[in-house]
């Protein structure tokens, strides 16, 4: 086959989601033709896909060099961005949009512009990427997580509601968000453990709008919601659906739905808190576990699901909690799932192997006199249980937390501390280990 033929043959594997071979294939098509700007573009694609930002920029600018493309340029900005080399990315996007209205470019500049801190100009950006068209549901959501972030709430209910909805597997009408007392509605939608969660809060909401109500869980969820929520439905992801269900509404959605749709404003709901609780037989295994270890308990997640998108800014690397081992070793109980090697080093007790789901979780925290963790689960299991708990959070953090506060409008036992600067914890964690010491003394 000649270049042209593995070019083709990579843009088809890639169009079919075989990104793998796709990735082969473009290579075999540059050895035999380095001057093929789509191929370069496309394996740069492909990799900021899988992190790799470094690579991804060296090959956008090969193909670039070759030919001036809006859409190669903006991905170049993408990959400039995720190496925080924000002034050069900004850079990138502005010579797109020096020639025309670009949507691609307006989003990629918005979202620089977030990482920056710059969310009035941001919100600018994504305003006129969804006026120019051809971008999707991305700037609408990118528009209603600023808008919320910036305390606009109402608006940014609205657009999150607007822009595409999370993949569901349920093949339902969705609710309307009319009462109907004869309706058996599931809840649904491929969120983080964190997100369903934070948002399962309105479910007491819904069931007053509604006959039933049952969630659309992953395994590890199903246990908490379980104790949690006696009379509702809890149906493990995957499994056949009650023939019963008639309806779908996404998690995400339940705040519009029951806020500005049902011509309230909107309302985190905060007095509901706790609404989730822990089983007393897993309260009392871990009493049990626990038993020898020196008052207070503090337990420590520094790290989110490695796959999050935002993952990279919102872990602490694990190094930089050196000065709060020191102060608190004794005391500290990890919950962090792939962190048992580093755990073990640093003579932590690790609890992880005694922790199958949430419900196991939110027992041990429950025992605790304090959690801390970065913008993950935990952070969420703690707060909606109503304990104790600091959270750690980036320059630009996720759209929940608003800015420049340390409370937080849907927990109200949890502290927010935040960086002043992109990739630096010092300032929180100096926070952190002053409140330990206090807790300690």
């Amino acid at each position: 086959m000649d270049a042209a033929g593995y070019a083709a043959e990579a843009h088809e594997l890639h169009r079919a989601g075989r990104e793998q071979e796709a990735l082969a294939s473009a290579a075999a098509a540059l050895r035999l033709d380095p001057n093929l700007p789509a191929v370069w573009g496309l394996i740069g694609f492909l990799l900021l896909k899988r992190g790799r930002w470094a690579e991804g920029e060296q090959y956008l600018r090969q193909g670039l060099d070759l030919a001036d493309d809006a859409v190669m340029r903006s991905r170049l900005a993408a990959a400039l961005m995720e190496q925080d080399k924000f002034a050069e990315a900004l850079d990138e996007a502005e010579k797109v949009l020096a020639k025309g209205n670009s949507g691609d470019a307006q989003l990629m500049r918005g979202q620089v512009l977030c990482r920056m801190g710059r969310y009035s100009e941001a919100i600018s950006c994504f305003e006129q990427a969804i006026a120019a068209g051809g971008i999707g549901s991305a700037a609408v959501f990118a528009l209603g997580t600023s808008q919320f972030l910036t305390g606009c709430f109402d608006a940014g209910i609205t657009n999150l509601k607007k822009s595409k909805p999370m993949q569901a597997f349920i093949d339902l009408p969705d609710w309307d968000g009319k009462p109907d007392p004869e309706l058996h509605v599931v809840l649904c939608g491929e969120y983080g453990f964190g997100d369903i969660i934070n948002f399962v809060r309105y479910a007491h909401e819904l069931k007053k709008n509604v006959g039933r109500v049952t969630f659309d869980v992953p395994e590890q969820l199903a246990g908490l919601l379980r104790e949690s929520f006696p009379g509702f439905g809890v149906h493990k992801r995957g499994a056949p659906l009650p023939g019963d269900i008639k309806a779908r509404c996404f998690y995400g959605d339940l705040p519009y739905y029951l806020g500005p749709h049902a011509g309230r404003a909107f309302d985190a709901h905060a007095e509901l808190v706790p609404y989730l609780r822990a089983s007393e037989e897993k309260i009392s295994f871990w009493r049990e576990k626990l038993k020898d270890m020196p008052r207070p308990l503090i337990a420590l997640g520094w790290a989110g699901n490695p796959r999050h998108q935002n993952d990279r800014n919102r872990s602490v690397p694990f190094a930089e909690l050196a000065p709060l081992i020191d102060l608190a070793k004794p005391h500290l109980i990890s919950i962090q799932r792939d962190g048992r090697e580093q755990a073990k080093e640093a003579g932590i007790f690790d609890a992880t192997e005694f922790i199958g789901d949430f419900a196991d979780s939110a027992a041990l925290l429950v025992c605790a006199d304090l959690t801390v963790a970065v913008d993950s689960a935990p952070a969420h299991l703690a707060g909606a249980l109503g304990l104790p708990v600091i959270t750690l959070l980036p320059f630009d953090p996720d759209w929940r937390w608003l800015l420049g506060r340390e409370d937080t409008i849907w927990y109200p036992a949890m502290k927010l501390y935040r960086q002043e600067k992109p990739k630096d914890w010092s300032v929180p964690l100096e926070k952190l280990c002053g409140d330990v010491k206090k807790l300690i003394g």
